[in-house]
């Protein structure tokens, strides 16, 4: 009877129990960290310089400088031209002739020259060849005295014209020749007096000249001239007699100084 009042109240329970969900699976739990055994703190790398910091890029809106010009290289100065001619206006003396009493030792001489260069040297020698023509002139105012008629004034006039060949040689420095030449060639002398019965007298004579001077630039290719030249003539066949009754010859060596114009071209 016990067996079966047992087996009826658990058959009864059996009956009363609601239905079992089914569980949900349970995630697995993750192991616990297990620490890491204590080591001895790592060395420090090795520090080293920074690297240098590279230049930074121009921007676009920075002005870019100009590039430098490139170095001027000195040129050689052009040599002056070869050619040139010149103009003279210059004072004239008769040598010996101061005491003669026929005309004044000191005249007036114009003139001109034309000059080549023919080499040029970097020491500032020059060399070259020129010809010139110079007219001197003395003359002397007389009183001319004539039958039947008012004594008078007239000129007396004596002039030595001139041409010559010369050799001449310079030295260049700067805006500055130094010159020198020697040449001849011939003189023309003329001689004209109212008071004598021939009217006028004229010779050609061989003579030879020294010449020395300088120039200097004034402009481009003008320059300024101070020159002196002596001429000797060889020749004399003209004759005069002076009052004390000497007989000298009419033309003589001149001595003429004086200035210039120079253009080259």
């Amino acid at each position: 009877m016990l067996a079966a009042a047992l087996f009826a109240s658990l058959l009864a329970q059996a009956e009363q129990a609601p239905p079992q969900v089914p569980a949900e699976p349970r995630q697995p739990q993750a192991a616990p960290a297990v620490p890491a055994p204590a080591t001895a703190p790592a060395t420090p790398p090795p520090t080293s310089a920074p690297p240098a910091p590279a230049p930074a890029a121009p921007s676009a809106a920075a002005p870019v400088p100009p590039a430098a010009p490139p170095p001027l290289v000195a040129q050689p100065e052009p040599p002056a031209p070869a050619n040139s001619v010149s103009v003279h206006v210059r004072y004239a003396y008769r040598v010996g002739g101061e005491g003669d009493g026929l005309v004044p030792a000191s005249g007036l001489s114009l003139g001109g020259e034309f000059e080549r260069r023919l080499a040029a040297f970097q020491s500032g020698i020059e060399l070259g060849v020129a010809t010139n023509f110079f007219y001197d002139r003395f003359t002397k105012d007389i009183v001319v005295a004539s039958a039947g008629a008012e004594p008078g004034i007239g000129t007396r006039t004596l002039s030595q014209t001139s041409f010559a060949l010369m050799e001449t040689n310079a030295w260049r420095y700067a805006d500055m020749r130094l010159f020198v030449a020697v040449g001849g060639g011939v003189t023309v002398g003329y001689f004209a007096s109212p008071d004598l019965s021939a009217n006028s007298t004229t010779d050609v004579m061989a003579f030879a000249r020294g010449v020395a001077g300088f120039d200097f630039a004034i402009a481009a290719r003008t320059a300024a001239i101070l020159r002196f030249d002596y001429s000797h003539t060889f020749k004399r066949d003209s004759y005069y007699t002076t009052t004390p009754g000497d007989i000298r010859p009419l033309f003589g060596d001149l001595f003429d100084a004086g200035i210039g114009l120079l253009v080259r071209f």
